[in-house]
């Protein structure tokens, strides 16, 4: 064995034994009983699932080819009947000759014309009416013959016929020649153009034959499926559909399936369809397993819970009792029932040894620890003592000291110097809210600035830009002073000419905007990296404010720095 699968092995080892009992027992079911069971039964009833589906599938499909067989075998007579028409010589030369007499013509038609459209028409029931359109006007409007007019070739059924001459077509339309019908009604018709070559001629001749919808209509009444079927013509209108009711277009049972039908161009049959019954793989899927399976094994599980909670339970009681042990409390372990297992005899055998060490501690080592402790009391009185003798208290009395004898001598700016260095000190030491007024914040910091200008003499101008509604604003304290510290020592300090700093302190609708900008020496702010006091400064206002606030500094080795802060409205007030 490699010395990687010896390390893997000691480190899963390592793991499973860090593990407590009863995430053990869980690990036990889950990975040694439940998981196989479940795989198992996932694979086999997703094979199930499957094998359904395609026995499904397939039969769905043959039920398709039947339906769209009997469609062929409704629509081939009108076929077959408009081949027969077309074959037939006489009736070419019969309707091509000009008729200078009318009762010439209705001779022929009587005699021949008329019987041969009629003989087709009974014979064949999904055919309505025999029609044929010749570029003839002396044929006049007969039965089953008809001139061709205007009105004729402006219909769409002679637009989509030209499109190409040598196809058949079959179209739903409303017809519009008074002359076949007094009623303008919805009309499904076979047309193409009529040609032989026994018989040249020029003169445009049309077979119209309509087709009895309620034929077809009686080809798709009860059938054993489910959703939407939808025979349309060869430009895509709907001749016969079919919804079994109650089913959404959008049902993902629904298989969608379109064929062609061999009777004309361009004429299909569209399938949106499943079994009229709910199929196998629909009333058995891995959803009913899951859930079945779930609830099987829910009694085990409570089971596995009850056995784990008899056993972890007291274990933790035990591990409790041990840390309190730590902690100096001997109490012994109190439980109701007797138990004589294994975990049983172990608490009898901890309250035994606890209450022997307790014992033992009261009589040998709780005095003497009792001694230390007074020992240890006294040492730290003793320390306190001294502590409280180094009183900062006494830096403000020698600054007091120091400033009444300047005003003695009647050095009055020395005076007022150390009058503002003794409140800021006293300010420092006093830290009693983080949160201060505005106000109190800028008064703090001009005090700031004259102790800086009085060091600095005439090399530091400053001003304070006030634009804000008092007692409104409370911000962290020093958040100024820590800017104006930082301009005055790495920005005014080294610089050769005067030094100016201005500090804004507006009120823009919900925002306080803080602004503290010096003409000192600036620095790149590519590699920025904060120091102490502006690395506070900034985890405060994240801490108060969040996302909210902000915190933004602008500086060049020629211009200056700039640093501003964005407060928001309606979060801390004093």
């Amino acid at each position: 064995m490699s010395k990687r699968l010896i390390f893997l092995k000691n480190i899963l080892s390592s793991w499973f034994m860090n593990l407590s009992v009863k995430k053990k027992l869980f690990f036990i079911y889950i990975l040694g009983i439940f998981l196989p069971l479940f795989l198992s039964g996932i694979y086999f009833t997703n094979k199930l699932i499957n094998t359904a589906k395609i026995q499904e599938k397939t039969h769905l499909l043959n039920s398709v080819d039947a339906i769209k067989d009997s469609f062929d075998k409704a629509l081939e007579p009108i076929t077959l009947v408009s081949h027969a028409i077309m074959a037939d010589t006489a009736v070419y030369k019969f309707i091509l000759v000009d008729y200078n007499e009318q009762k010439n013509y209705f001779q022929v038609h009587s005699d021949y014309l008329r019987p041969t459209l009629e003989k087709y028409v009974a014979g064949f029931s999904s055919i309505g009416t025999i029609l044929v359109y010749v570029d003839n006007p002396t044929i006049g409007v007969s039965a089953g013959y008809i001139s061709l007019n205007n009105v004729n070739r402006n219909s769409i059924w002679y637009s989509k016929l030209n499109t190409n001459k040598k196809d058949s077509i079959v179209i739903k339309y409303t017809e519009t020649d008074l002359r076949t019908s007094m009623v303008l009604a919805d009309t499904c018709s076979y047309f193409r153009y009529m040609t032989n070559q026994s018989v040249p001629n020029s003169n445009e001749i049309i077979l119209r034959m309509d087709i009895q919808i309620s034929k077809l209509e009686a080809l798709v009444e009860n059938l054993p499926l489910r959703g939407f079927i939808n025979l349309s013509d060869s430009f895509g209108n709907s001749i016969v559909s079919w919804d079994s009711g109650n089913i959404s277009p959008n049902d993902t049972s629904l298989t969608k399936i379109v064929k062609k039908i061999d009777f004309a161009n361009g004429m299909t049959l569209e399938f949106n369809i499943s079994a009229d019954v709910p199929s196998i793989s629909e009333s058995f899927s891995l959803k009913n397993y899951i859930f079945v399976t779930f609830l099987s094994i829910l009694a085990t599980l409570v089971f596995i819970l009850i056995l784990s909670f008899s056993v972890t339970s007291r274990i933790h009681m035990l591990s409790t009792h041990i840390r309190k042990v730590e902690k100096g409390d001997y109490t012994p372990i109190n439980i109701n029932m007797d138990a004589k297992d294994e975990i049983g005899i172990l608490i009898k055998d901890f309250n035994l040894m606890t209450e022997r060490i307790n014992i033992l501690i009261n009589q040998v080592y709780k005095a003497e620890l009792e001694h230390n402790e007074l020992r240890l009391t006294q040492k730290q009185a003793e320390l306190e003592t001294l502590l409280s003798q180094i009183n900062p208290h006494f830096l403000n009395n020698v600054l007091e000291s120091i400033r009444m004898r300047s005003l003695i001598k009647d050095e009055f700016e020395t005076a007022d110097i150390i009058l503002k260095l003794s409140r800021i000190f006293r300010r420092m030491l006093l830290w009693d809210r983080d949160l201060i007024p505005l106000e109190e914040e800028l008064n703090f910091t001009k005090e700031y600035l004259d102790i800086q200008k009085y060091r600095f003499d005439d090399k530091l101008e400053f001003s304070i830009n006030e634009n804000f509604t008092p007692k409104k604003w409370y911000i962290p304290r020093i958040t100024l002073q820590v800017l104006v510290e930082n301009a005055c020592i790495h920005g005014i300090e080294k610089l050769k000419s005067c030094g100016v700093i201005n500090i804004v302190a507006e009120e823009l609708d919900d925002i306080l905007n803080l602004v503290v900008e010096d003409n000192g020496l600036g620095f790149n702010t590519t590699n920025l990296t904060y120091g102490i006091g502006l690395s506070n400064l900034k985890q405060r206002l994240e801490l108060y404010y969040k996302s909210r606030g902000s915190m933004n500094i602008d500086s060049s080795e020629t211009n200056g720095t700039k640093v501003t802060i964005k407060i928001p409205k309606g979060q801390f007030y004093g």
